[in-house]
């Protein structure tokens, strides 16, 4: 899930799938449906946000169960796009259990915010058992998405067979999103195992793949693998460097305290004047 200015961005192709299947009438939910879509694809997470809970307003007045799933759904998204982490996860937990109440199905994307919420909120045990949910669902889509998740979550508890199995699973995929996701479970799976060189290749093939794919987010990440396998090679001005575009890229994407962790890690590694400089200003630009 990401934001991306200019052409149409994977988050919002996806966004516009869940409107046209809405099946819903009301010109007034469509036309908040269809600003939001255009606010996310232009980066105003929290504008989008603002569009779809109008659109859910509506929705529940109407009593449009369908309407309501889709509003509420690309409400939550919204709202993790904009690294309001409680709020969309309060949000679709709601969600879900009015749709329960209707005995309307949640769209399968309502559980992957879910398990991301909880992911990037540290919650790393409940985030795995949502995730595990998410990747034994019936659209496939979503639930390799899901295993994806799985993989992170494994690396971040060093759980080598976890994010191996997850590998295993995305590996046979061949859309760039399955490959770039393959890659970087790949280059975690190397540094867990030892090997910092092929962590650092594979990480930085990714980080490609994922600029490519329009996912800063997914290129700050992988930015940060090579880095700390940079660092495990004793090669510590690169890694210096990758943390400070790591840190710069979660910075973009209102990920504060992410970017401040590897901001402080380039400042205290590096020995290069210029870099340091670079870290403490995007640091004190964070209130760091």
């Amino acid at each position: 899930m990401r934001v991306a200015g200019g052409t149409m961005s994977r988050a919002a192709m996806a966004l516009a799938a869940l409107l046209a299947l809405s099946g819903c009438g009301d010109r007034r939910i469509t036309a908040a449906e269809y600003n939001g879509l255009q606010e996310m694809d232009a980066g105003h997470a929290a504008g989008a946000a603002r569009q779809y809970r109008a659109a859910l307003t509506q929705a529940q007045k109407d009593g449009n169960a369908s309407a309501i799933a889709t509003a509420g759904t690309n409400l939550a998204i919204a709202e993790l796009a904009d690294n309001q982490l409680a709020q969309a996860l309060a949000d679709a937990r709601n969600l879900q259990a009015e749709l329960a109440r209707r005995g309307h199905q949640p769209p399968p994307t309502l559980g992957l915010v879910i398990a991301t919420a909880l992911y990037r909120q540290g919650n790393l045990s409940q985030a795995a058992t949502a995730a595990q949910q998410v990747a034994a669902g019936r659209d496939k889509a979503v639930a390799l998405r899901g295993r994806f998740l799985m993989g992170l979550i494994a690396a971040e508890q060093h759980d080598t067979t976890g994010l191996l199995a997850a590998s295993l699973v995305l590996a046979p995929h061949h859309d760039p999103l399955s490959i770039a996701d393959t890659w970087e479970l790949s280059a975690r799976l190397s540094l867990a195992r030892g090997d910092a060189q092929a962590a650092r290749t594979r990480a930085l093939e990714a980080v490609k793949l994922r600029t490519q794919l329009q996912d800063p987010r997914g290129v700050a990440r992988c930015e940060a693998v090579a880095a700390e396998a940079s660092l495990a090679a004793h090669a510590t001005a690169e890694a210096a460097r990758l943390y400070l575009k790591a840190g710069e890229g979660e910075a973009a994407v209102g990920d504060h305290a992410r970017a401040r962790e590897w901001l402080g890690k380039a400042k205290s590694l590096t020995a290069d004047a210029h870099v340091r400089e670079e870290a403490m200003a995007a640091l004190a630009s964070l209130g760091g």
